[in-house]
């Protein structure tokens, strides 16, 4: 399933927001249809960024209680949040994608034009698969 919704800007709403009602590394108890409500998301798209959330690390301890979560957040979220979040996280990979691209075409004329249609072809992937 792709959560359309959950853009790098919004994953770092989504922790500002948690961070705002709860502490580090404490207990926090979160309702469901409200975070929905506050956050403009669908329970799935909640479900899908909490999903996130627990593979990146960011919260740990996840209960769902059907109409509350239960879960810890991460002490790395605040040093997360502070060099930029998922945003900052986007924008870098973004720009580090095309300056290998700019500098595959600097090497346009010494390679073979067979791989560098197979290279450009893999960049435009990546930058496909990330944009």
């Amino acid at each position: 399933m792709r959560y359309e919704k959950l853009t790098p800007q919004k994953k770092d709403e989504a922790l500002i927001y948690l961070m705002e009602r709860g502490g580090l590394d404490a207990l926090v108890r979160a309702d469901v249809e409200q975070m929905c409500l506050d956050l403009d998301l669908s329970n799935d798209d909640l479900h899908g960024l909490f999903s996130i959330f627990i593979y990146d690390g960011m919260i740990s301890g996840f209960n769902d209680r059907r109409t509350a979560f239960l879960f810890l957040i991460s002490p790395k979220v605040k040093e997360w949040l502070q060099k930029g979040g998922y945003t900052a996280e986007s924008e870098i990979l973004h720009k580090n994608i095309a300056l290998l691209d700019a500098e595959l075409k600097n090497l346009k004329p010494a390679l073979p034009l067979e791989t560098f249609e197979r290279m450009t072809t893999i960049i435009a992937n990546i930058y496909g698969f990330f944009a």
